[in-house]
């Protein structure tokens, strides 16, 4: 099992788009991940990280949210999805390629107020992706949940979705901090992440890497909360995953605080990459 350890670009900031990447390979990552708003980086600014991408070996993710840019709680915006894949598409030509371009799971509110997800939207944007970046070769899917019961979070939520789609490229974003809160608090509890993992019924195409206390997702470094960090990396080498496990650790999430500044203080992503990093090199 050899994974890239990856960073969310989107918890860095301070400098340019390309001093963020370069950040990143002088501390060891293998791998990046976008997000949706680098759409709005300068164009100079994206021509220079791609091609620091591509000239790196770096492998690329891509986080396409749209549920941010909706017509309507309940309505796709069709020309915001089609821009974002056009992106997709870019950075896939001027950096090498992309691995895979995922979204968080589009909710709507039932009448009692709670989020549940919505199999009819995230049928419909998978669709969209598909056509676009299958014949491309580059996975795409939804990321796991946590929170009301009705949220995509479980492993029966994950069994009907592969059974509505069955689409050829469609996988799961394994998101840890989600999983662990789920386990811990949803209809899955006392499950353990390496039963899961086993029996998800999804391809895996990325992974993204935080910690908390079970109860609230807190996007804290390994070790400050209970993941088991050990039943995952046992668990993913079960499965032969040999794709980015990519860190997605925020300065204070409850508090709004979120991205990390390159010229400040990120030990708390240096700690995370070192717990996998040991993780990775134990039997």
């Amino acid at each position: 099992m050899s994974n890239p350890i990856g960073m969310a670009l989107w918890l860095l900031s301070g400098g340019w788009l390309p001093d963020r990447v370069r950040w990143c390979l002088d501390h060891g990552f293998g791998a990046v991940s976008l997000l949706q708003t680098h759409m709005a980086a300068d164009r100079a600014e994206r021509r220079d990280a791609a091609q620091m991408i591509r000239d790196e070996g770096l492998v690329l993710t891509y986080h396409g949210n749209v549920h941010d840019n909706m017509r309507s709680p309940s309505e796709l915006d069709d020309l915001f999805v089609g821009r974002m894949l056009d992106d997709v598409m870019w950075w896939h030509q001027e950096a090498g390629g992309v691995r895979c371009c995922c979204s968080d799971p589009l909710h709507v509110r039932n009448p009692s107020n709670q989020r549940v997800w919505s199999p009819q939207l995230n049928v419909r944007l998978m669709r969209l992706v598909a056509a676009r970046l299958g014949p491309a070769s580059i996975g795409y899917g939804i990321e796991n949940s946590c929170g009301d019961a009705g949220c995509f979070q479980s492993l029966g939520d994950l069994r009907r979705w592969a059974d509505l789609c069955q689409m050829p490229g469609l996988g799961l974003l394994l998101d840890t901090g989600h999983l662990n809160v789920h386990l811990h608090s949803g209809p899955d509890a006392c499950a353990s992440i390496e039963d899961y993992i086993a029996r998800c019924p999804l391809s895996i195409h990325e992974v993204h890497v935080t910690d908390n206390d079970g109860r609230r997702d807190q996007h804290v470094q390994l070790g400050s909360g209970c993941m088991d960090v050990k039943g995952l990396i046992a668990a993913l080498r079960q499965r032969n995953y040999t794709g980015p496990l990519t860190v997605e650790v925020c300065v204070d999430i409850l508090n709004g605080r979120y991205a990390f500044d390159i010229a400040g203080d990120t030990s708390p992503l240096l700690a995370t990459r070192d717990r996998l990093t040991e993780a990775l090199t134990c039997r």
